[in-house]
């Protein structure tokens, strides 16, 4: 792709001080979530009561996701396995139109375009900045997770969901650059596709916990940032005794993994 290399170049340079700002304070808030979680709650009883307390409200249930089980990386990481990850494909998506269809409205694009690049070198290079950003992200939180002390699989998979997350709604803001006229109408269209995805998700939260089993609804399987009740409450097969394992959580089926409801939890 001719022009993609210098294109890339400039979108970085132009991104050279928020960029490493977002990184730091996603990263930060990650680490900091296990740390003041172990000073909050140094006692099983106190684990118990935060989880009972938290799932008791529904507000906090449609913000932050359910507490599935009363267990330290349970608690620690229940504002930042929906929440933030929602945050992070804010500033992607975000950062995609900045460098798409802003452009274009304000002249930028039309100065490249009479250079001898390729008219997708620019979003080419918007997306892979995003993606880029949300893939480091996602390595150095993991790598962070297991340094505090959370299971290095279980902090490996809610990495991954924080990138993955990132990645596809860098993907929609370039989507909705496309299907827009402007950078405002484009910002509209990706914050409504945001929006929904975050109700949904809430939606089918707070149906699942009047289910005996707790599992989400239908609603909550339609929404892109739902990544901690597919992580939560994935089935492997083949996988040992422990199945599925996550941050201070440990899926273990009785037998050959059984069904969710007859599944136990235990912390690390």
């Amino acid at each position: 792709m001719k022009g993609l290399a210098p294109t890339l170049r400039l979108v970085l340079r132009r991104d050279r001080i928020q960029a490493p700002v977002w990184f730091y304070i996603f990263v930060a808030m990650a680490v900091s979530a296990v740390v003041s979680a172990k000073g909050l709650y140094p006692h099983a009883d106190q684990l118990v009561s935060a989880a009972a307390a938290a799932d008791r409200n529904a507000s906090l249930v449609a913000l932050f996701g359910p507490v599935y089980q009363p267990t330290l990386g349970a608690l620690a990481m229940v504002k930042m396995i929906v929440l933030i990850p929602a945050c992070l494909g804010l500033l992607t998506g975000l950062l995609v139109v900045r460098h798409t269809r802003a452009d274009e409205d304000s002249g930028r694009r039309e100065m490249l375009g009479a250079a001898a690049i390729d008219r997708i070198a620019a979003p080419v290079a918007a997306l892979i900045e995003s993606v880029g950003l949300s893939l480091l992200i996602g390595a150095v939180v993991g790598v962070g997770l297991t340094v505090t002390g959370l299971p290095a699989v279980g902090a490996a998979t809610f990495a991954a969901e924080w990138a993955l997350v990132g990645s596809f709604f860098a993907t929609v803001g370039l989507l909705c650059a496309q299907l827009a006229e402007g950078a405002q109408g484009a910002r509209g269209l990706f914050a409504l596709v945001l929006g929904v995805s975050y109700v949904l998700r809430a939606l089918g939260d707070i149906q699942g916990l009047h289910r005996v089993t707790r599992e989400p609804t239908a609603w909550t399987w339609l929404s892109p940032s739902a990544g901690h009740s597919r992580c939560g409450r994935s089935r492997a097969t083949g996988g040992g005794p422990h199945c599925f394992s996550w941050p201070g959580r440990r899926y273990s089926p009785p037998g050959a993994c059984g069904s969710p409801r007859a599944a136990t939890w235990a912390l690390d």
